[in-house]
């Protein structure tokens, strides 16, 4: 918890203390993105079963 607070405020500084920080912060930026595109592409498909299922009906 305290370590990510305190990543937290060297993000806002901009200034990163060693690499497995740098690390550690690249694979929260990964993983958000990642579960960003899959919430998208999810929407996407309900999204297109809403209206194929309004055709239809």
């Amino acid at each position: 918890m305290n370590f990510e607070l305190k990543l937290k405020e060297d993000i806002m500084k901009g200034d990163y203390r060693n690499e497995a920080e740098d690390a550690y912060v690249k694979m929260i930026e990964k993983d958000t993105k990642k579960s960003l595109m899959l919430k998208i592409g999810m929407g996407a498909i309900y999204i297109s079963l809403l209206i194929i299922s309004l055709f239809v009906v």
